[in-house]
């Protein structure tokens, strides 16, 4: 089977003064990984003596089968930092012992730290959770301070709405009578009749105004009435057609209308009366 790159690096880390060149340049980190793949135990029992070549031949072929098929530009990278670390000067003999060392040690923090996590346990529920502390107490209230000074007056507000009217009162005392006042000047008037109209005719539109009732002065008339003389007869179809004073107000007359004949003779008469002051 063809070797590559790869394997041949692995056969220089496998030699114990190719490893130790390889060692110094990958330092801590490259140390830990290599301690991981169970080279750095190969490289102490190679040291001293004892089934070192056959754990070393076994590690190399372990290697050779977790790396096979991987990508080849990562092997190449990794080659050339190999080549990179043997063309370094060898700083001297204990230095390969002092870097044996430091593999040894890292290599038994790790398994420790391995054997530590396969014996940790699962991890148990929660615990309840603790009382809570008590909060700081309430200080005593301290004494009041001064009255401000008082504020200015506000402006006055709208006004409300009317209220309901209330109750009446009850009414009160009658007070008592006036004086009677003094008697005003008196008069007596009379009365003024004058004599029947001429009679009535029977014909509708038939018209007689009596005669004048005189006051004996203008201005005198206080008002004006009427009388009717006749039989029924006469009467029916008969009305007052006006009683009124005179333009001057010296006296009063009146009239009556026949309106129809039917039932009705002639000789109906009017008189009038004048109301008149001294």
């Amino acid at each position: 089977m063809d070797e590559t790159q790869f394997d041949q690096s692995v056969k220089v880390l496998a030699n114990t003064a190719g490893r130790r060149d390889a060692m110094r340049s990958l330092g801590v980190a490259g140390i830990a990984l290599l301690a991981a793949f169970g080279l750095t135990d190969a490289s102490a029992k190679n040291d001293h003596g004892g089934g070192g070549k056959h754990n070393g031949g076994k590690a190399t072929k372990d290697m050779k089968n977790r790396n096979r098929g991987r990508n080849q530009d990562r092997n190449a990278n990794q080659s050339r930092g190999a080549d990179a670390a043997d063309e370094k000067a060898d700083p001297g003999d204990g230095a390969p012992q002092a870097s044996q060392a430091a593999v040894a040690q890292e290599s038994a923090a790790v398994q420790a730290e391995r054997r530590r996590k396969k014996k940790r346990g699962l991890i148990g529920p929660t615990g309840p959770t603790g009382p809570a502390s008590g909060g700081a107490g309430t200080g005593a209230a301290g004494a009041p301070g001064d009255t401000g000074p008082t504020g200015p007056t506000g402006s006055t507000g709208p006004a409300g709405p009317p209220g309901a009217t209330g109750q009446s009162g009850q009414d009160g005392q009658l007070g008592a009578t006036g004086p009677t006042g003094a008697p005003g000047p008196t008069f007596a008037s009379n009365r003024v009749a004058s004599g029947y109209s001429a009679p009535l005719g029977n014909n509708p539109g038939d018209v007689v105004i009596s005669p004048i009732a005189t006051c004996g002065g203008v201005g005198k008339v206080l008002g004006c009435s009427y009388d009717l003389a006749g039989t029924t007869q006469q009467l029916t179809n008969v009305i007052v057609a006006g009683v009124a004073p005179t333009a001057d107000a010296s006296g009063c007359a009146a009239a009556i209308l026949r309106l129809s004949s039917a039932g009705s003779t002639d000789g109906a008469a009017v008189k009038v009366f004048a109301i008149c002051r001294p």
